[in-house]
């Protein structure tokens, strides 16, 4: 059964919850340079090069032993205070329509070895070992691991009462995300959350597997109980909103865009896509050989996006046109019918010669809510190809993870991102 437990909670003055920061992997190093000249950022904990002079490399000076003395600093000055009582607390990120609720505790390290949480991709050893580096230097997890279980709407229902109270923090954050958060230290809810997550058999990684496996890891470095635990924010699945991670080549090899087509349809049913309407209603015609017009029609990149209506229809930019690739054959295998794995095994590797996707430099993996059009944008300035993908669906991530199985790199894209510097837990006693 999964542990989730409450803990001491590190956490900003009311005052300084705005200086927060959204995690190390999706920042951007000018955008660092930026928020660094706040001297209150949390990013000079989450990404310390960014007090580095610009063009240093990181090997410039010992950026762990940064992050160290400005978590010190952060707390020594007291912008940070830690709670004298373990705590919940119970996370709300509202974005648009999109609107997320989860629960904040901390996790055992223990469930992740013995696969009670389970994950659905690898990790990359540098980038693990980097934040396990950053976190014995620190003692703190700075960002939360992003969870989801499944719930019976007990959990649910429960969190939407607390949102009514006054809550410890409630502000928008540069991405115009409200973040809200409630504490809880009731014993009873203390309680009833336990037990709620001692009955759960499985949780299921979301966002976060370098986090993840990087505590772990400390954990095998640094004796006492808060070192074998990691803070883990959980959301129940059916509140969750995944995002597709779409894909962009950025040259076709030597191809022209006729030659390639006919590659692809090889595979694939192939239809030109023309917008008929502003709203992005698309109708399709099927093309072939000498049929692919010499202008531009409706739906060009520079006009609306459209976008998969369901699986195993994915979408493809190539030379200012939209097409809709349809498989003529989908495995029977969970992972091998993602539409990721389509894309990767019957047009990217067999087509590009693309067998690591992670390392091959002609491929760009392109998320969020505005990565439609991003992709459209960076096909047309490298002149090479866009795939547009549908969103991969969270119950086929828990059918894979479930089964020890893992997906292709940037299968999910959850959104909005978990702020790091907003409640930490420090893993020293």
């Amino acid at each position: 059964m999964a542990v989730f437990v409450p803990f001491k909670a590190v956490r900003p003055q009311p005052g300084k919850v705005g200086c927060a920061v959204y995690p190390y992997d999706v920042i951007s190093p000018e955008h660092a340079r930026e928020l660094a000249k706040n001297p209150d950022s949390f990013i000079h904990v989450e990404v310390p090069e960014a007090d580095l002079p610009d063009g240093a490399g990181r090997d410039a000076a010992d950026i762990y032993a940064m992050a160290a003395d400005q978590m010190q600093r952060l707390l020594r000055d007291g912008l940070y205070l830690q709670e004298d009582r373990p705590c919940f607390y119970v996370y709300r990120e509202i974005c648009g329509d999109l609107v997320q609720t989860g629960l904040i505790g901390c996790a055992a390290a223990e469930d992740y070895e013995r696969q009670v949480i389970h994950r659905h991709e690898y990790t990359v050893r540098e980038k693990e070992e980097d934040r396990t580096r950053h976190l014995l230097a620190t003692k703190m997890n700075t960002g939360s691991v992003f969870l989801f279980f499944e719930d019976d709407g007990a959990l649910t229902a429960w969190m939407q009462e607390v949102t009514e109270r006054t809550p410890l923090y409630d502000y928008t954050d540069e991405a115009v995300v409200r973040q809200s958060v409630w504490r809880v230290d009731d014993p009873d809810e203390i309680s009833r959350i336990e037990e709620a997550f001692g009955r759960m058999s499985d949780l299921y990684i979301a966002d976060g597997h370098h986090r993840c496996a990087s505590a772990v890891s400390a954990s095998h470095r640094v004796e006492g109980e808060q070192a074998s635990r990691f803070m883990a924010t959980a959301f129940p699945a059916d509140t969750l909103h995944l995002l597709a991670y779409h894909r962009v080549v950025r040259e076709l090899g030597g191809r022209t865009p006729q030659a390639l087509l006919d590659a692809i349809g090889k595979n694939f049913d192939v239809e030109m896509l023309d917008n008929d309407e502003v709203s992005g209603h698309v109708s399709g015609r099927h093309v072939s050989g000498s049929n692919v017009p010499e202008t531009a029609p409706a739906g060009a990149a520079g006009d609306a996006i459209p976008l998969p209506e369901q699986v195993h229809r994915i979408h493809m930019n190539l030379d200012g046109h939209w097409y809709a690739l349809t498989p003529r054959t989908v495995p029977d295998d969970p992972v091998s019918a993602l539409d990721v794995s389509i894309l990767q095994d019957q047009i990217l590797e067999p087509i590009f010669g693309i067998t690591d996707p992670r390392a091959d430099h002609r491929l760009c993996f392109i998320g969020g809510q505005n990565a439609a059009r991003e992709v459209a944008d960076e096909t047309r300035q490298c002149g090479g190809v866009g795939f547009l993908l549908y969103p991969t669906a969270i119950r086929d991530v828990m059918t894979i993870a479930g089964r020890g199985s893992v997906m292709p790199p940037k299968s999910t894209w959850f959104e909005p991102k978990l702020m790091s510097g907003l409640i930490m837990h420090c893993i020293e006693e």
